[in-house]
């Protein structure tokens, strides 16, 4: 299955046993990530590539050419997807940008520079 291959935790909104969405999307979409344009870019030039040999006319040594380009740019635009995939979210990516709260500067203040501001140091 899907889950097991990806190795995601269980949650609460199941598509796939053992699969959560929002972790999914939240893996894959990462716009701080070069792998994810690189995938994107690999992607969107392999429709290109499938809408021209539908629909121009080549010659067979043409459309093989292009046939394998293709199938080499789905093959590494998928090996990225499940890099992207398998690896947890870090700090800085779309994932955990959208689920953090804005930081308090009064949470972080530094003690001995607010005693010096203070005159008491």
């Amino acid at each position: 299955m899907i889950a097991e291959v990806l190795g995601s935790p269980a949650g609460d909104a199941l598509i796939f046993p053992g699969f959560q969405a929002t972790a999914m999307f939240a893996r894959i979409f990462r716009f701080n990530d070069s792998r994810f344009w690189l995938m994107l870019a690999l992607n969107i030039l392999n429709a290109f590539l499938v809408y021209a040999m539908q629909t121009k006319p080549f010659t067979v040594a043409a459309q093989l050419g292009i046939g394998v380009v293709a199938l080499i740019n789905a093959l590494a635009g998928m090996w990225l997807l499940a890099q992207l995939a398998r690896e947890p979210v870090k700090a800085g990516n779309a994932g955990e940008a959208l689920s953090r709260t804005p930081v308090d500067p009064q949470d972080h203040a530094d003690p001995e520079h607010d005693a010096q501001k203070d005159g008491r140091g």
